[in-house]
């Protein structure tokens, strides 16, 4: 087959939804389809361009270069196409990042005409590509299908980025109508599926698509002290992580302030790994707070090592967004064995979850959230209890193989 994938956010961006596209492109090709991937260039989660590239030019290559490892059984071609970055990404600055990019990558679309793909395989954020990426598929008769990583328009109303009530109903209005122009629409949750029934989607053209992890390559290992021994924390201290984008949808200031309540327990140490708007203020915190620590993203290789030196994963969340999104982050929390505290509602995606795998307060309840750190930091054996019960749900329901597998399938039979 030959499939085109439409997307933001790709390799080599470490975060986000660029890693499962980045995976599920590399799986495509190891099958021996044929795929071009039209993005932008790597700027997420700094919110800035990273070199080699430019925020104001198109590049194209090699698709495979994007792959350290892996035999690849096709070769595919990528077009990165530039779009406005904004360095403090308020709700307007998002809507013209978002759609310079639809702008911008309209030419590339265009281009794919000749080469006539059978699948068009968009991903939302961003929900602006998708009116070209439906178009494309019906002048090819090829297989449209969307997928829904983040209902960005509900959260964007939901954490205040946008505000008017018309505009709420206009937007509402639109994304309705872009849903109707594909015959599947995927997304990650159970409760997000539901949510794409509300929306107007009927169950026929919904499919669960979720995020998965490697199991192989994050698992337990037996001496988690590697990373911490880097990092100068002592092997009878309690870490406690969050790492991933540093973003204002994170929740972040739950970390900061349960830090603050616990700086007297000596033995605990939150670390932040990550990038993003946030990274300045944490970084500023951490100057006043001895227990809080701030380091930059990991690569690949080292990221294992990373999840292994938590005792803790934290998993904080803006109120309302709190089950509009299904965090990526998530999986590799997982499936390093670790118990998770997160904010979230406890019928929510996260609360459902984590009912065997970690402990849930109610999103922006920072008091409970800190309770919860802190017995856990004091109970090592429920540590391991609820770190095996996540290792155990991420081996049966997460692992890549099965996901993209059943993806697969899906892809192969659906036709228009």
């Amino acid at each position: 087959m030959k499939i085109l994938v439409y997307s933001l956010n790709f390799s080599p961006e470490l975060v986000g939804c660029a890693r499962y596209n980045s995976e599920m492109t590399e799986f495509l090709l190891k099958q021996g389809h044929e795929v071009r991937v039209i993005c932008a260039p790597p700027y997420y989660p700094q919110w800035q361009v990273q070199k080699p590239f430019s925020a104001f030019a198109y590049y194209k290559s090699d698709l495979a270069q994007n792959f350290a490892v892996g035999s690849l059984k096709t070769k595919g071609r990528i077009i990165r196409c530039p779009l406005y970055v904004p360095k403090i990404p308020t709700g307007t600055r998002r809507l013209l990042h978002l759609g310079s990019f639809a702008l911008s990558s309209l030419p590339a679309v265009a281009s794919m005409i000749a080469w006539k793909p059978d699948k068009v395989f968009a991903v939302a954020p961003t929900l602006a590509v998708a009116p070209a990426a439906a178009f494309l598929a019906k002048l090819c008769g090829a297989v449209a299908w969307l997928h829904v990583q983040d209902f960005e328009l509900d959260a964007a109303f939901e954490i205040g980025l946008l505000k008017s009530p018309w505009l709420s109903l206009v937007a509402r209005s639109i994304e309705k109508q872009i849903f109707a122009l594909f015959s599947v629409v995927s997304t990650i949750s159970p409760q997000m599926l539901q949510k794409l029934e509300t929306k107007g989607v009927s169950a026929t053209r919904t499919f669960l698509f979720p995020n998965w992890v490697n199991i192989e390559k994050i698992r337990p290992l037996s001496d988690s002290g590697a990373f911490r021994r880097k990092l100068g924390i002592g092997a009878d201290q309690v870490v406690c992580l969050f790492s991933g984008n540093l973003g204002i949808k994170q929740g972040l200031e739950m970390v900061m302030s349960a830090a603050g309540e616990l700086r007297h327990h000596e033995n605990l140490k939150f670390v932040v790994c990550g990038s993003g708007a946030l990274r300045q203020k944490l970084e500023e915190f951490s100057r006043n707070c001895t227990n809080f620590l701030v380091i930059d993203l990991q690569p690949p290789e080292l990221l294992n090592e990373l999840l292994n030196m938590a005792d803790i994963h934290l998993l904080p969340q803006m109120s309302n967004a709190a089950d509009l999104v299904m965090p990526s982050k998530l999986t590799g929390m997982l499936a390093s064995g670790r118990p998770v505290v997160a904010s979230a509602l406890p019928d929510s995606g996260i609360g459902t979850i984590l009912r065997d795998c970690g402990l849930v307060s109610p999103p922006r309840d920072t008091l409970t959230f800190s309770r919860n750190i802190l017995a856990l930091a004091h109970d090592e054996a429920w540590r391991r209890k609820l770190g095996g019960s996540a290792r155990q749900y991420a081996v049966e329901n997460l692992s890549s193989e099965m996901i993209l597998n059943r993806f697969h399938e899906r892809l192969k039979k659906q036709v228009r």
